[in-house]
């Protein structure tokens, strides 16, 4: 039981970032949010194809649509898979 409580904290808190960012980003774009998020997370996707690139750009994290892209798109699978990771590994049985 113990580690359910774990799991939902550790959306719980994704779910905060995520509400706090969203809020932020409704402020300056109101209704084109969507549409905003959407293409940065269409952008972001394509940018993490070009990771290895000696010359792609540098992802901006600082600007909190791509902060958001990122959290929705990756830290809650991330989080769930690294789980998944220590729960199946002895080494981590004290977690």
């Amino acid at each position: 039981m113990r580690q359910k409580s774990r799991t939902h904290t550790s959306f719980g808190l994704v779910n905060v970032v995520l509400h706090s960012l969203d809020t932020l980003i409704k402020a300056k774009y109101g209704v084109k949010t969507d549409a905003v998020i959407q293409s940065r997370i269409q952008r972001l996707s394509a940018q993490y194809q070009s990771l290895g690139s000696a010359v792609r750009t540098p992802i901006d994290y600082a600007d909190p649509v791509t902060r958001l892209a990122y959290v929705f798109s990756y830290v809650a699978a991330h989080s769930s898979y690294v789980r998944t990771l220590l729960l199946e590994t002895e080494d981590s049985a004290n977690f």
